[in-house]
């Protein structure tokens, strides 16, 4: 049985103050958690910092699912520090998803310490105006035969910057290693920016690895195509990129449907912009 954990902090006022959430999650062997963590303000005159820090422990044969939401207000910022290490056939996965905050980071490192251990790594963020958000990553392969997965969707509009940077690291021992890495960005307009850095470090030589990046525009051949079925052009526009990252978002509806609600509601903004 899953058991089902909401975490949430929410930071207030208009007078520039540092809150430092602390969270650990220590799961058991067999036990199944999912965690949704949300950094929420109370009012859109959040001026905090806000500096967290999340330790993940998995036990053998243990499954977390973790899912963590940062929507702040546009004064806010935020740094969070993840880490996990996770055991003999146990499966961490990470879920981040950033829309808020004037400027914020989040840091994952994943040790996968046992034997048949994975993970996988999904992050979505949606900038715009002058806001700058970055994800940086580490997944560190150590032993034989276990797995990881990471993709990562950014959606950049006004003069805002998303800054992407995942490595993978495979270690001499760590034989039969099954890896990818991919991230993909959207830039809505010329003045967005994105940086975008996968990299791999492989010593082991029996490995399955792959990485990758794309930058692109909004697809004007796709726009003229729902605009041939009856839809005007703003309407196709939203639809696109609403649609663009919820690949990633999966069960979020469920999980966190006001999170989604806002999500959604971004995306139509920064269409509509």
């Amino acid at each position: 049985e899953e058991l089902v954990v909401q975490v949430v902090f929410i930071s207030t006022g208009g007078v520039p103050a540092c809150t430092s959430p602390r969270v650990v999650i220590d799961a058991g062997r067999g036990r199944r958690l999912r965690v949704v963590e949300s950094h929420l303000s109370a009012d859109g005159d959040d001026a905090s910092l806000s500096n967290g820090v999340c330790r993940v422990v998995l036990a053998e044969g243990a499954k977390v699912e973790h899912e963590v939401l940062q929507q702040k207000a546009a004064g806010a910022r935020m740094v969070e520090s993840v880490t996990a290490e996770v055991g003999p056939r146990a499966e961490y996965q990470l879920r981040l998803v950033q829309s808020g905050a004037k400027s914020a980071r989040v840091n994952a490192a994943v040790a996968l310490l046992g034997e048949g251990s994975s993970c996988k790594v999904t992050g979505t963020m949606l900038a715009d105006s002058d806001q700058q958000l970055d994800f940086h990553s580490l997944i560190h392969h150590s032993v034989p035969g276990c797995k990881s997965e990471q993709q990562q969707k950014n959606v950049v509009a006004g003069s805002a910057e998303c800054i992407f940077k995942g490595s993978i690291r495979v270690d001499k021992e760590a034989q039969q290693t099954d890896s990818a890495q991919m991230c993909r960005t959207l830039l809505l307009n010329k003045k967005a920016k994105v940086k975008a850095m996968p990299s791999l470090q492989i010593q082991a030589d029996d490995v399955t690895c792959s990485h990758g990046a794309a930058v692109t525009e909004l697809d004007e051949d796709e726009v003229f195509y729902m605009r041939s079925r009856g839809l005007d052009p703003g309407q196709a526009k939203r639809l696109l990129l609403v649609a663009f990252p919820q690949d990633l978002l999966g069960d979020m509806g469920a999980s966190a449907p006001k999170a989604h609600r806002r999500v959604v509601e971004k995306l139509e903004r920064m269409a509509d912009a």
